[in-house]
């Protein structure tokens, strides 16, 4: 199978990821459950899905939502960056959930590409609404009415209170291990510079300055 989304495969776990907009010309919903699926039957360890999306399409990422929850092999779920929209949605679906120490969560009302919506096609957003709300109950310590406020608001969440509000389990840290070489007290650095000038066998010479 020509893989598109999956790295790093290897016989006891794999990458997939959700690197761009879901749907439209960016990620199809199809092929990416299709890989997840292809994935399930190798008797994996445990599946890494990477997330750094500003969402997309509703109804394509349901489809990734409802496949990660049915898989048999375990599959965890990495916000590396941005996991804003429905993309945040997909984060929630992992066995376990992480977040890098600078990710950032986003939930908000869905909404039609063009901005308009009609009594008939608001009905189907508050519907839609209805759904995500009862995803992101489901899977945070908030309760509706909560939700429905912060999705409401367009809510952007550190890390930090991402983990804190339930949406995800843990946060990595990011950061470099460096060796910090201590500040040289003023003492230090004169009795470095006598050492050398004792150590020298070259003389100093003055250097003469000329007016111009």
């Amino acid at each position: 199978m020509d893989l598109q989304f999956v790295k790093n495969q290897s016989t006891n776990s794999a990458d997939i990821f959700l690197f761009d907009t879901i749907g439209g010309n960016g990620i199809k919903g199809q092929t990416f459950v299709n890989e997840l699926q292809f994935l399930d039957t190798l008797g994996l360890d445990v599946i890494n899905v990477r997330i750094n999306s500003g969402g997309g399409s509703v109804i394509e990422g349901f489809s990734i939502f409802s496949a990660i929850r049915a898989m048999k092999t375990p599959v965890n779920t990495i916000t590396e960056g941005i996991a804003a929209s429905i993309a945040g949605i997909i984060a929630m679906a992992g066995r376990k959930r992480l977040i890098s120490d600078f990710g950032r969560l986003m939930i908000h009302d869905p909404a039609f590409s063009n901005g308009k919506a009609d009594d008939k096609t608001q009905k189907v957003l508050d519907s839609i609404k209805a759904s995500l709300i009862t995803i992101l109950t489901n899977n945070s310590l908030l309760d509706a009415g909560e939700i429905f406020n912060v999705m409401t608001e367009e809510t952007w969440y550190t890390a930090e209170e991402a983990v804190a509000f339930g949406f995800m389990d843990e946060m990595f840290s990011t950061q470099r291990a460096i060796d910090k070489v201590a500040a040289l007290e003023t003492s230090d650095i004169l009795n470095i510079a006598n050492e050398l000038l004792i150590q020298s066998t070259t003389p100093i010479q003055t250097i003469k300055t000329t007016n111009m």
